[in-house]
């Protein structure tokens, strides 16, 4: 599979590509041999990008990367590809190509737990997916309050379900490790080799829940 340039690379994360060129530097982005990326550096450099607006030094962070005191190689796992990288289309675009309300598009990353989109933001991979029931609904007349409100439950729930899943993913899978005295890499490959598994039943087992 062919890799992903620099400048795809830091367009598909939303930043500039000196960006990119630092993380580079530091040691927190790897490059292949040919100068390509993997088709996960996008999602690592935009939550490394959230890591440093929540006050992380990237300095730091690099440091610690290289004395192997964290790992950030959970993203590569493929039970972590649901991290969606941005797309080349704008709020205000799709609002303008489907004729939905910016504001019914603004309130699904607003029930993903996060501040409301510019106009000009980029819409995530992710969040392309919720579309079609937003368009469906709209087209079908529905309020945009229903819809605004249908979402945010989607969303708070979605939300008590990830907390439990972190509580026992603590409880049961790293604090065992932790307290057996093993080393931290033995912590990052138990998150390579559980969470695909998990990922996959839990996905089944919640639709299936719900219907």
């Amino acid at each position: 599979m062919q890799g992903l340039s620099r400048d795809d690379t830091a367009k598909l994360a939303g930043v500039d590509p000196e960006y990119v060129d630092r993380l580079l530097d530091l040691g927190i982005l790897d490059a292949d041999d040919d100068g390509s990326f993997r088709a996960g550096s996008p999602q690592r450099v935009r939550i490394v990008e959230m890591l440093e607006d929540a006050g992380l030094p990237l300095d730091g962070l690099g440091e610690a990367l290289s004395r192997d005191l964290v790992s950030l190689d959970f993203i590569d796992t493929t039970s972590n590809n649901r991290w969606g990288s941005l797309t080349a289309t704008t709020f205000e675009e799709l609002s303008e190509q489907i004729g939905v309300p910016i504001e019914l598009l603004a309130a699904i990353r607003e029930a993903m737990g996060f501040a409301p989109p510019e106009p000009s933001d980029r819409i995530q991979e992710h969040e392309m997916e919720v579309v079609p029931l937003v368009q469906l609904q709209h087209e079908q007349g529905f309020r945009g309050a229903v819809v605004d409100r249908a979402l945010r439950v989607y969303g708070e729930s979605m939300r008590r379900v990830a907390e439990t899943e972190s509580d026992w993913w603590r409880s049961e899978v790293l604090m065992p490790i932790i307290q057996s005295g093993n080393d931290p890499a033995e912590l990052y490959r138990a998150s390579a080799e559980l969470s695909p598994a998990l990922a996959n039943v839990i996905d089944q087992a919640l639709l299936a829940i719900y219907h």
